[in-house]
């Protein structure tokens, strides 16, 4: 890989362990709103769109579903601190030497802004990121923000390094050449898939993170 001049992260399941807390209240919201339970095609949208994109899909009145993401906004806010206390551990640490060592670090998540600016108000956050970049309401768009990120930042798509959790982030960062260190401790279960898609850059543990890291930049 070439020498990196950002580094960009993906929030859950790579900073935070988080998904208990999104799709936990991202369901009960729903709930409220629903009185069917979720179909698994449904429960597969939660991988997609923004919150909002997903309850703009499940409610089809549009009035109804803006009330219910404004609830699940409610409930995903007064459930944080018991649900997501703070980062992954060793991952604060991470970012603080990043940014002192100068290195151009940027959020970029499938969530919505609401939400992301929640976490990082709560947790202490946003100082870490030089900016952030959330999700699109329709469906995935990791790849298009990635080339957006480039040419906000002037940087060339393989001086970027992007870190995220999910196989389907390997597969929007192919798409446009970008360098991918997938990490698996959300969850080890697919830890040799995402060694088969992107072979010797998957990190087990922040550990590992950052050494794959710090060799890079």
């Amino acid at each position: 890989m070439r020498k990196k001049r950002a580094i960009v992260f993906d929030f859950d399941g790579t900073l935070c362990l988080s998904y208990p807390l999104c799709e936990g209240k991202l369901v009960e919201a729903l709930s409220k709103f629903r009185s069917e339970e979720l179909s698994e095609e449904e429960k597969r949208l939660i991988n997609g769109p923004t919150e909002e994109g997903i309850i703009k899909v499940l409610i089809k009145n549009r009035g109804q579903a803006r009330k219910c993401f404004y609830e699940y906004l409610r409930l995903y806010s007064e459930a944080h601190e018991e649900l997501l206390k703070d980062f992954v551990p060793g991952m604060r640490e991470l970012l603080e030497e990043l940014n002192l060592k100068g290195v151009n670090v940027y959020l970029l998540t499938g969530r919505c802004k609401e939400t992301t600016a929640i976490s990082l108000s709560k947790l202490d956050g946003f100082k870490y990121f030089k900016s952030m970049y959330t999700g699109g309401i329709d469906g995935a768009i990791k790849d298009q923000t990635l080339k957006e990120l480039a040419e906000d930042e002037e940087l060339a798509l393989d001086e970027i390094l992007y870190v995220g959790d999910a196989l389907s982030d390997v597969i929007q960062c192919k798409k446009v050449g970008v360098d991918i260190i997938s990490v698996s401790y959300n969850d080890p279960s697919i830890h040799e898939k995402l060694e088969e898609i992107n072979p010797g850059n998957v990190s087990k543990n922040v550990k590992e993170l950052r050494a794959k890291i710090l060799d890079l930049i």
